[in-house]
């Protein structure tokens, strides 16, 4: 059983890592900011979708694949505080502060709203 919730992560992680790669590629092609949007969009997204995910009754294989395999490697919390650190160390002190307190607070009303969605649909 634990070599099938592996599998089940590592499936689910190759999907989730492939669309963070190729979405983040795609916003930063668009127009680089000074707002860090490629990941602030990818985890405002992964915070949504978490959502739905915990929201609906699934399998536990289905719920580990899809939150911990999908969502965990599609999100990045060390790139969002990398991001950070490189906001302070350019005394950007104002974006930081709109950086990191809207990725906490709309990440929040992401999940929720992910959840209140999901078990709307259910």
């Amino acid at each position: 059983m634990m070599l099938f919730n592996a599998l089940m992560v590592a499936i689910g992680a190759i999907c989730g890592v492939l669309g963070r790669a190729l979405l983040s590629k795609k916003i930063d092609r668009e127009k680089k900011q000074a707002f860090p949007i490629a990941t602030f969009s990818i985890n405002m997204i992964g915070c949504f979708v978490l959502g739905l995910v915990v929201g609906f009754p699934l399998d536990q294989h289905l719920l580990l694949m899809l939150s911990t395999g999908v969502i965990g490697t599609f999100t990045t919390f060390s790139t969002f505080n990398a991001e950070n650190i490189h906001l302070l160390r350019k005394k950007r002190y104002a974006l930081f502060v709109c950086y990191a307190g809207a990725t906490f607070v709309f990440g929040i009303l992401l999940i929720t709203f992910g959840q209140a969605t999901a078990h709307f649909l259910s």
